[in-house]
């Protein structure tokens, strides 16, 4: 009867160890993300299912797609539709809502987010409809906030600023702004009415001319210092979607690459977000693809889509950025939507604890 009785006791002594052991590991989120950001990877936000959406890492070389952030990947409130991306100077995400108008910072090694700005963080001008953001010298701004063009946003507070709106300097005012980029002290925005120059510390605006052609949705800096334009097909060109050449100075511009111009793949009209690399070469959302453009020819190739490239497909793409092989948050061109064809989609607010849905 001893002998069991210690036995007994040595059973429950092995199995408290055990437990204690048990206790002390630290186990992963299951889908926890474990992403690094090299030079030369290819960020985008898009639609990972439905009311699913999300920021990926595409591969450059293969088109292998790895989800940074969505609804399983990283702790925090979920994504609504997600618009502009950015790269900040110590490498975590800036992320753009365009309906609900929430800024989140996500930390690509982990995939979790944090509300820097919206959603009840910060005080100031509405923040929805939100298309690009774009950080410069430290400082953040966003674009397409519907009493403004552009806004700032203190990321230590959240506090909102206008920096040009309709009644902060002087100008045209368009009614659909879409996503901007940055030369200097001076601002383009892409815009219904054209490509608008901004001065970014008195907000004065006037229009390129001759870009109210164009109507892009979206804008970046490519070689030579030239403005490169995303215009979708339902825009200017009817059923043709097409990136334009922009002088800066002059508001000139010549097609780069469409239907019409340049070998591959048609374009979408659904085409959106543009970026460009260290190299010159050009990477251009076309909702269920990303397509690398030549900046001299036009050439397009499929980089990356459900057949090009392993992982999870994607619709909807919209921000798009390179990671350069230096970083140079002033040089990395953010990602641009406008409004048309965006209010159609499924949209929803979620916090992690309680979904909601609602349709738009």
């Amino acid at each position: 009867m001893e002998k069991c009785e210690q036995r007994r006791l040595l059973s429950l002594l092995a199995f408290a160890t055990a437990a204690c052991c048990l206790a002390a590991v630290v186990f992963p989120p299951p889908h926890a993300a474990a992403v690094t950001l090299n030079p030369g990877d290819i960020v985008i936000t898009a639609q990972l299912g439905e009311d699913n959406y999300g920021v990926v890492r595409i591969d450059p070389l293969t088109g292998d797609r790895t989800i940074i952030s969505d609804d399983t990947h990283g702790a925090g409130d979920a994504f609504s539709i997600v618009s502009g991306v950015a790269l900040t100077a110590d490498g975590a995400l800036l992320v753009a809502e365009y309906i609900f108008g929430q800024l989140f910072r996500v930390d690509p090694a982990t995939g979790n987010r944090t509300v820097l700005s919206g959603g009840g963080h910060g005080t100031g001008p509405s923040f929805e409809f939100v298309a690009g953001v774009h950080e410069v010298d430290e400082r953040i701004l966003v674009s397409g906030a519907p009493d403004g063009f552009i806004l700032n946003v203190d990321e230590a507070t959240g506090n909102r600023s206008y920096v040009s709106s309709f009644n902060v300097g002087s100008g045209p005012q368009p009614n659909s702004p879409g996503g901007f980029a940055t030369i200097g002290d001076s601002a383009f925005l892409a815009s219904n009415l054209g490509v608008i120059k901004i001065d970014l510390a008195t907000g004065d605006r006037a229009v390129l001319p001759g870009t109210g052609m164009v109507a892009p949705m979206h804008i970046t800096v490519g070689g030579g210092g030239f403005l490169l334009a995303s215009t979708p097909g339902a825009v200017t060109f009817p059923g043709e979607a097409a990136i334009n050449r922009i002088d800066p100075m002059t508001g000139e511009w010549t097609t780069l690459s469409s239907a019409a111009v340049g070998a591959g793949p048609a374009p979408s009209r659904s085409a959106r977000g543009i970026t460009v690399d260290n190299a010159g070469a050009i990477f251009w959302n076309q909702g269920s693809a990303v397509l690398q453009v030549d900046p001299v020819t036009g050439d397009r190739t499929i980089l990356s889509n459900a057949t090009h490239g392993n992982g999870p497909t994607f619709t909807n793409a919209a921000g798009i950025l390179v990671v350069p092989n230096v970083p140079e948050p002033s040089t990395i061109m953010l990602a641009a939507l406008g409004a048309s064809g965006l209010l159609a989609m499924r949209v929803r607010r979620r916090s992690c604890q309680s979904p909601t849905r609602r349709q738009v």
